[in-house]
């Protein structure tokens, strides 16, 4: 199946998510339901979920069904400091598959991966069991930093990984896309919005995350935008990269989705695009682990 080019994240229709000035900002699983099953007539048909999301993926289950055109990317989480515990990571797996009505899960992620994890030649054999069983049909990784992506591509049993790319994060463009291309390593990116950080939203950052304000308001200036065309430019440069199979992103409602889908089939000049190359923060502030008071 070739997948869409947005994979609906669906994190904040199971539980609080992103950077709001009101605290619960949970999606009502009515509505939901409403945006999963507008995104299918919409021509969307790549989801984004995980067992730890709340109930994210019944909600999933319910909206979708059995529906086989479908694909759903969901996740598993393995403990990096205790010994491996596979029956509960294979217990996690089978509800994941109870909850969306799946009796095999297209792709299931491992979480936060890292070297020990990919190194780890019990967890490999596991995961790759499962797939010759039919439970699982990809496997994949989500990480944070470029060593651990290029640790996922050059690992040789991961199908693909899901990695941050944004306006102000821009790292996996140098080395990590290039080589996941070489190795057919599907790409899937997360935080084009950053949580809502690149959007109007933006003026009301908290003192701490003072530095990717400063940077990206002077930068706006500089390239004569305002900060209610920052949206526009950050989803146009997150989408434009044609090495990416498909980009994370969640919405709080039918109209955003549709803002989305406008905006990113509004074709922009490859000179703008090189001009965003300067919104890149080197900063580690940029990963929003960093982030508890938000």
């Amino acid at each position: 199946m070739r997948i869409s080019k947005i994979t609906l994240g669906t994190v904040n229709f199971g539980m609080n998510y992103g950077f709001r000035k009101k605290k619960n900002n949970k999606i009502k699983k009515k509505d939901a339901i409403k945006i999963i099953k507008k995104a299918r007539k919409l021509g969307i048909n790549s989801f984004d979920t995980a067992s730890n999301y709340g109930d994210s993926e019944k909600i999933l289950g319910e909206a979708l069904g059995t529906n086989k055109n479908s694909f759903i990317a969901t996740k598993v989480s393995i403990n990096k400091t205790k010994s491996i515990n596979f029956p509960k990571i294979l217990e996690e797996i089978n509800k994941s598959r109870k909850n969306l009505r799946r009796k095999k899960l297209d792709i299931i992620q491992i979480h936060n991966a890292n070297a020990k994890i990919l190194g780890n030649s019990k967890i490999k054999d596991f995961f790759l069991k499962l797939k010759k069983k039919n439970i699982i049909g990809k496997i994949g990784t989500t990480v944070y930093s470029e060593k651990e992506a290029i640790i996922s591509i050059n690992s040789g049993w991961i199908n693909s990984i899901q990695v941050p790319y944004n306006l102000i994060n821009q790292q996996m463009n140098k080395k990590v896309f290039k080589l996941a291309i070489k190795k057919k390593v599907k790409i899937f990116t997360r935080s084009s919005l950053l949580k809502g950080v690149l959007t109007e939203k933006i003026l009301y950052l908290p003192a701490k995350l003072k530095l990717i304000k400063r940077q990206t308001l002077k930068n706006l200036k500089k390239l004569n935008f305002t900060v209610d065309e920052l949206k526009f430019l950050a989803l146009k440069f997150a989408f434009s990269n044609k090495q990416v199979s498909s980009i994370v992103i969640g919405v709080e409602n039918i109209n955003q989705l549709k803002e989305i889908i406008k905006i990113i089939n509004f074709k922009t000049s490859k000179d703008l695009l090189n001009k965003l190359k300067c919104f890149h923060i080197k900063s580690r502030i940029k990963d929003p682990r960093l982030w508890p008071f938000i």
